[in-house]
């Protein structure tokens, strides 16, 4: 029987139509009769205590539905607020397993839109709709495509981190994952020609010896700007002609051969011991996490971003790996020799930072268009590399 009638005297249950306790005696009317409700299924118990008959009836139906909820333990106990979630367990757990970068990255997204607009909700609450309007918020802000999904994501793996953690039931899903995130074009669109290149290092030269070594090294090796900074000299294997590239994006170590520029310049250094830095802050003399503000600034005397507002043209340290890895294309190697030049994880990525220049693009056209309607039947397209070697 779910529902029993409580005495209050002798804390007894009896049957529903008790009106006498057999323990104590006790009339059960008024103040000396409650009413306990009893609900067991699946292994779990719960039971109230109310003082009518009408709300005790209506409990008993709450209770049945809510222990067919799996989640239902977590919710009871009451789940931990995303905010604290966040500040007392994910940021302490990033900083020490996250790269400064990726922190710095993720930072303006938890501070300025995912707590402010969600931080008050309990976890085991949040739901698509929450994060529905999460998304639209944002777009109704004018954040960028890139910057919407960038948000979702780092939603969709705090909340991953919750539930690995033991913060959200095993079978709860991710309330992110049912949400189709804005779709962007975040491919770099600007690739520096080689005369673009020598104008850059020159302008850099006269303003940073530092700025001016890390670029010639990204622009002729296409290494991140990360990896360039973690190099140490015993990575450097200037007899062997490779350098190795540690510490990479993808966790994974990779061997990056030497161009005549870069070989130069690391053989015109003077050689630390192997775990010593190539490249270190000039004061500090320690890893740089900051590309130097002398880079920004050649690029601006040069013009190179004057009027530019699309960030996929405008000129950025990163925009010498592009460069770099456009080249190769336009040389004619193959997507899976770009992949592993570059050092990315699929053959996708690489696809994703190449294209072929518009200088070369119009010439592979001119030689189509006379194939095909400049009545020299002779005439054939051409290759990249031949392209590239013509133009």
């Amino acid at each position: 029987m779910p529902i029993y009638i409580h005495c209050t005297k002798c804390k007894s249950d009896l049957g529903r139509w008790n009106r006498k306790c057999k323990k104590c005696g006790a009339v059960l009317t008024g103040k000396n009769r409650k009413y306990r409700v009893v609900v067991c299924k699946n292994g779990r118990r719960e039971t109230r205590l109310v003082s009518r008959l009408d709300v005790a009836e209506k409990l008993l139906a709450e209770l049945k539905i809510q222990l067919e909820d799996p989640n239902f333990e977590f919710k009871k106990k009451g789940s931990q607020k995303l905010k604290d979630f966040i500040l007392k367990e994910f940021l302490p757990f990033a900083e020490k397993n996250f790269t400064k970068s990726t922190n710095r990255a993720n930072s303006p997204y938890i501070r300025k839109w995912i707590i402010p607009l969600l931080g008050k909700k309990a976890l085991i609450d949040l739901c698509p709709l929450d994060v529905k309007r999460f998304m639209n918020k944002l777009q109704e802000e004018g954040l960028a495509p890139k910057s919407v999904h960038n948000a979702l994501t780092l939603l969709q793996t705090i909340l991953n981190y919750a539930k690995r953690w033991g913060k959200l039931p095993p079978n709860h899903e991710n309330p992110v994952e049912g949400i189709r995130k804005p779709k962007f074009d975040n491919r770099r669109l600007r690739a520096l020609s080689q005369e673009e290149i020598k104008k850059l290092l020159e302008e850099l030269k006269k303003r940073s010896q530092l700025a001016y070594e890390l670029a010639l090294v990204s622009a002729y090796t296409g290494m991140r700007f990360s990896e360039i900074t973690a190099l140490t000299w015993g990575d450097v294997k200037l007899r062997e002609g490779y350098l190795i590239a540690r510490d990479t994006k993808n966790k994974k170590s990779r061997i990056v051969p030497l161009l005549g520029p870069v070989a130069e310049l690391l053989a015109s250094k003077r050689r630390g011991a192997p775990d010593d830095l190539v490249f270190s802050g000039p004061r500090s003399g320690q890893r740089i996490n900051y590309v130097p503000k002398a880079f920004q600034r050649a690029v601006e005397a040069l013009g190179f971003n004057k009027g530019v507002t699309d960030r996929r043209y405008r000129v950025s340290f990163h925009t010498l790996r592009h460069s770099f890895v456009t080249w190769l294309a336009e040389c004619g190697f193959s997507t899976q020799i770009i992949q592993i030049m570059a050092g990315h994880e699929t053959p996708e990525m690489a696809s994703h930072y190449t294209h072929i220049s518009a200088q070369v693009q119009k010439k592979v056209a001119q030689e189509l268009e006379n194939y095909l309607f400049g009545g020299d039947q002779k005439a054939k397209v051409v290759s990249l590399e031949e392209a590239r070697h013509n133009r």
